[in-house]
This record gives C-alpha cells, structure tokens and sequence, in this order.
C-alpha cells in the first residue's frame, strides 16, 4: 500500500458517516458458477483500533471480517464483505452464522474485551480458531503480519493510529473502505454471501 493511500485511508476513516443497515430476514442465496471457500474470517470487537486493523487486514487478504457487539452497538454484530457490502446480524445467530460461512479458521483478534471467550468457546465444533490475545495492538498487527505473511502491515496500522491521534477519535459505528465510500447492504442481500462456497443455501433456519 502506498504512503498516500495509508493516510487517505485516515482521513477517510475520521470523516465518513455510518452506513445505513438494513435487518435481517429470511432469503435464499445464490449459488455462483465458481464460489470460492472463505480461507479466514476475521473477527473483533466494534471498536476503533480493532476495527481499523482488521479492515486493514481485509484490504491486504481480500477476506471478510465480523465485527462482535462489543462496542457502542451493543446488540448487533456487522458482516463486512471486502467489496463495500455489509450485512446486520443478530448475536444469538453468531454460531448458525459461521456455520454456514464454513470458514479454513476464524482469526481472533485482541484480549477479552475485544473477542470475549465466550464466542471463541462458540465455534470449537464448527471452525479451526486462531486467537491473538494482547492488549498491545501493535503487537497483535505485528504477530498478524508474521503469521499471515501480510507485507508491512504492522507499518500501515502504525501510520492510521498515528492519524488518529491527531484528530478527535470517531465512534466506533463508523464503517468504511479504504477509498472513504460508505459500506451498503445490497438490495439483494444474497449478494454479499455470492462469492463465498457457503454451506446450503441460507444459515438461518427454515
């Protein structure tokens, strides 16, 4: 990622508002001709340095994150797509929900206050977890950009939060790509899951 994109992406990060999220019902999803298997989804509390870095980490892997009702929207979980979609989700559906996702692992990120135990101790029988438990964030980044082989990762993450503490903090609802565009949820919801070889066609249950 180059320099300008890193601080474009801060300024970004500080100014663009929250982007409006439809509920949850019942659908059908589509079945694309070549889906591809999730390789890690990404999970951690709705907070700012949390947030950030594992948007970060989406950028560099082309791979989803969810973000755990641990921040000031405490009864709702966020599904974000690496193609500006996101997707509201009910927390009693977290298991059903990875389930159908049927991700190679779950990556954790943060101590307990970002990824409690209790959604980690949710999935022993439906996916291979991966916890980075510290309360140093630069650490976390620096143990992802090993782990994952995510070239200057710990750098970029660096910079942001250096933008950061320049300026007011925004709240932790604030939802947006790299480029500053406000994340949707597509009028058809189904696209979001299109890419992905999901398990059946719809996690919720019937």
């Amino acid at each position: 990622m180059k320099s300008a994109a890193v601080y474009f992406f801060a300024a970004a990060f500080l100014f663009t508002a929250v982007a409006p999220l439809a509920s949850a019902g019942p659908f059908s999803f589509l079945n694309p001709k070549n889906p591809k298997r999730i390789k890690t989804l990404i999970v951690t509390g709705n907070f700012v340095k949390s947030r950030m870095l594992a948007e970060l980490i989406q950028m560099r892997t082309n791979q989803p994150v969810l973000l755990l009702p641990t921040g000031s929207e405490e009864t709702t979980m966020y599904f974000l797509g690496p193609d500006l979609q996101a997707y509201e989700l009910d927390p009693d559906d977290f298991t059903d929900f990875v389930a159908f996702l049927q991700p190679k692992k779950v990556l954790f990120l943060g101590d307990k206050n970002y990824a409690p135990p209790e959604y980690i101790d949710e999935l022993k029988n439906v996916a291979t977890t991966w916890v980075v438990n510290s309360r140093d964030w630069d650490q976390i980044a620096l143990s992802v950009e090993e782990v994952m082989r995510i070239r200057k990762l710990t750098f970029d993450y660096l910079v942001l939060l250096k933008q950061l503490e320049e300026r007011d903090r925004p709240k932790p609802s604030v939802m947006i790509n790299p480029k500053g565009e406000e994340r949707v949820v597509p009028k058809d919801k189904a696209e979001i899951f299109k890419k992905y070889e999901t398990k059946g066609n719809s996690w919720e249950n019937e």
